[in-house]
């Protein structure tokens, strides 16, 4: 939609209609995290591939937590205009960023040592 659009090209003006957008996003991650949580792991695996897909659904759990806790500090920083709101939301990204990419390693190794891709399909374009 537009907005989305906007935001995604940093066009966005509307301080309120921002706000509006956070705060929804911030209200849909407690149960985007839940998802996580309902995941099954296949018996059928390895112990050791049980264990990293556990460990991939717990770290995207904790990174929508740090999401959801990031969006609350921004819109605290909206209402109150303090640094330290805007500093914490950002160390929160930050940290959610760091889960996500632990959960994408231990996705990716699973699915390496499953033969469901193979060692080029994993690298970035850039070193191929």
């Amino acid at each position: 939609n537009e907005t989305g659009k906007n935001i995604r090209n940093g066009k966005l003006t509307n301080i309120v209609e921002a706000y509006n957008i956070i705060n929804k996003i911030k209200n849909e991650l407690p149960s985007v995290g839940s998802k996580f949580y309902d995941i099954s792991v296949p018996k059928e695996l390895t112990k050791n591939h049980q264990e990293l897909l556990t460990q991939a659904s717990d770290n995207m759990m904790s990174a929508t937590t740090c999401r959801e806790k990031a969006l609350e500090g921004f819109l605290d920083y909206m209402d109150t205009a303090k640094p330290s709101s805007m500093s914490n939301a950002i160390d929160l990204i930050d940290n959610s960023d760091a889960y996500l990419l632990q959960a994408i390693i231990a996705l990716t190794k699973v699915k390496k040592d499953l033969g469901l891709i193979e060692e080029s399909d994993s690298q970035p374009a850039n070193q191929q």
